[in-house]
């Protein structure tokens, strides 16, 4: 289990981007070939804070990651470098110099690596999102965790637990669900069916 400093649980906040017509969640929410994430995340307890930017290349998602030094607004210089990583992606049409807050993530991580086979396993709890522009108007959901497992090859020993229990997997996006949360007018129909049952719950 990460631990630094006697401590196994970590704050991190993060705050995601995107353009007035939203064109990153739209990709999101109807699985687009090419579609990106920007977001700012703050790491609370050291005070690291990065950009980072996630975009699809084949199967797999690839992120990249630089120091910033707020996680409220994107520079100009910054959204030079997010426009180079769209490109590098083949991700095309998007003015990053409009990109602004729309949705805020605040959750505690543990992280635990599993040496058999190379895998991890993410647990996020107290999960809640906020409005963009909004700091009142606020969603948690404290008896939610979310288990990301992370292997290079077979089912990790954590997987092969979760499925014993019942647990399936669930697609699940903070910055998909966040919105459509907030704004249940957006297109959602990727998460529709996990908003009824375990996020209502």
């Amino acid at each position: 289990m990460l631990e630094i400093d006697g401590r196994r649980s970590f704050n991190y906040r993060s705050v995601y981007f995107d353009t007035p017509g939203l064109d990153a969640y739209r990709a999101t929410a109807t699985n687009r070939r090419r579609r990106f994430k920007v977001r700012t995340r703050e790491y609370l307890d050291s005070g690291g804070r990065f950009i980072e930017v996630k975009t699809r290349r084949g199967r797999f998602t690839i992120k990249d990651r630089e120091p910033c030094e707020s996680i409220e607004r994107i520079t100009p210089e910054m959204a030079l470098r997010v426009a180079a990583y769209l490109s590098a992606a083949d991700v095309r049409g998007i003015d990053t110099a409009t990109l602004e807050p729309a949705l805020r993530a605040c959750f505690q991580r543990t992280t635990v690596y599993l040496p058999e086979g190379g895998s991890r396993a993410t647990f996020d709890t107290g999960l809640s999102f906020a409005a963009a522009g909004d700091a009142c108007w606020k969603l948690e959901f404290p008896e939610l965790a979310i288990v990301e497992t992370k292997t290079p090859g077979m089912p990790s020993g954590v997987d092969r637990l979760l499925w014993s229990l019942g647990i399936r997997p669930a697609t699940f996006s903070k910055f998909g669900v966040g919105l459509a949360e907030l704004h249940p007018e957006l297109p959602h129909t990727k998460w529709a069916r996990l908003m009824r049952t375990r996020l209502a719950a």
